[in-house]
């Protein structure tokens, strides 16, 4: 068994490392991350004649897209219903959609320009464990189609995990995630982009107002300059940070199995339970060992300043997996855990800093989500760039003020994951 590894870190073994910065430089716009946010900002900003340069510590196994799962769902981990309840139903309209268009444009951007990503359209089922769950399920299919969008409900026999049936929609999609960050910046090279690894970010000085920036770039032990016009801060935690972003994200610990099972036992789709912390699963037909199937098998998440021991953890997604699909054999191919950031309000937080550093521009908070969530900063942050109006600034804007309303309800929700994921994780090992 592979420790502590993912299958999209196993494809960058033969993905030469870049070169680091080796002397000071000035340009139109500085990318901080070269994970999905910041590939997507330089491959969109790439078109526009734009001087832009991409700086990343260490290089690509060193970003959160690698330990992602790479689900592209509009199923955010805040449900619909709970979204109503804390927003107007036009901006949850709008919420759901922009995911959906993220969707078709990691489509649309992979036929163009023929990256190679593995991109496939799945159904997403989301299945109940009892008859409390089940409704749940039947109003989120109430509150998806009173915002527009399609859903259904299906009975239990449909999939073959203990279930009472659930929710499923149609469309969504899964792709290697690596693979196509790879094809990202190999576009955006070809458009003039300058990326360099090895390249830690550091002190920023300027950027009120409209002032251009100064940032250090650390190479080893010799410190350059990078001036720009304006910073991009795409790393999966912005490293400067105002002090109110400290306030309006959690950060969570997510653990993944990665398994082996022969073919077709597992419809190859998208799945994620109702439990609180819920538990997700992705196959991928043929990428198993021996022609079989890859099975992914995440959850048992938990507030990262909550200690728990891992091997607890992997233990009971195992279990988990033997619960719901006792007659499947499996191998464990590897295991690995992964980051999240929960927004206070379930939005992410994507756009400029504030009035004061119009310059300066930020994105995180993805939650369960970061795969769409990231190409949309990415659609955004180079629309804000160029100057275009963009239809979801304001809904996913840092300087947003949460209600109360907001703040009970992804309360219920961390009280839940604390109890299921952390208190009561000590005792079972399913």
């Amino acid at each position: 068994m592979k420790k502590f590894d993912t299958p999209w870190l196993e494809y960058l073994e033969n993905i030469a490392p870049l070169p680091a910065l080796s002397k000071d430089i000035a340009c139109n716009v500085l990318i901080v991350g070269e994970g999905i946010t910041g590939m997507t900002t330089a491959y969109e900003l790439s078109k526009s004649g734009k001087k832009v340069v991409v700086i990343q510590k260490g290089n690509l196994k060193d970003t959160t897209t690698a330990y992602t799962t790479a689900f592209l769902t509009s199923m955010l981990d805040t449900d619909v219903q709970d979204l109503l309840r804390m927003n107007s139903k036009a901006n949850v309209k709008e919420i759901v959609a922009s995911h959906e268009k993220a969707i078709t444009y990691i489509e649309q951007t992979t036929k163009n320009d023929k990256f190679d990503c593995e991109f496939m359209r799945v159904p997403y089922y989301s299945f109940a464990k009892d008859a409390t769950s089940l409704e749940r399920c039947v109003e989120e299919v109430k509150a998806r189609k009173k915002s527009g969008f399609a859903a259904e409900t299906f009975s239990s026999g449909k999939i073959p995990f203990e279930n009472t049936g659930g929710m499923k929609i149609l469309h969504q999609a899964k792709f290697h995630p690596t693979k196509y960050l790879v094809g990202l910046r190999k576009k955006a090279m070809q458009n003039g982009v300058e990326f360099y690894e090895n390249t830690t970010a550091g002190k920023i000085k300027g950027g009120e107002e409209v002032q251009k920036v100064e940032v250090e770039a650390k190479v080893g032990h010799k410190t350059f300059t990078i001036t720009a016009d304006q910073i991009v801060i795409a790393t999966h935690n912005p490293y400067v940070q105002p002090w109110w972003y400290y306030f309006k994200k959690g950060e969570y610990v997510s653990y993944v199995l990665e398994l082996s099972v022969s073919h077709g036992q597992i419809p190859e789709a998208l799945f994620e339970d109702d439990e609180n912390p819920y538990h997700y699963i992705r196959v991928d037909a043929g990428k198993g060992k021996d022609g079989g199937d890859r099975v992914i098998v995440g959850g048992e998440d938990h507030r990262k300043e909550i200690k728990m021991k891992d091997v607890n953890a992997y233990e009971r997604l195992e279990n988990y997996f033997k619960h719901i699909l006792p007659d499947v054999e499996y191998d464990i191919v590897r295991k690995w855990d992964g980051s999240i950031y929960e927004p206070t309000d379930g939005l992410a937080i994507i756009g400029r800093y504030s009035t004061k550093y119009p310059n300066r521009f930020t994105a995180g908070g993805f939650s369960g989500n970061g795969m769409t969530y990231g190409t949309l900063a990415g659609m955004m942050i180079s629309d804000m760039i160029e100057g275009e109006e963009n239809e979801w600034e304001e809904i996913y804007a840092p300087s947003r003020l949460f209600s109360v309303t907001d703040l009970l309800i992804k309360g219920r929700d961390y009280v839940g994951e604390l109890w299921n994921g952390v208190i009561t994780g000590m005792f079972r090992k399913k």
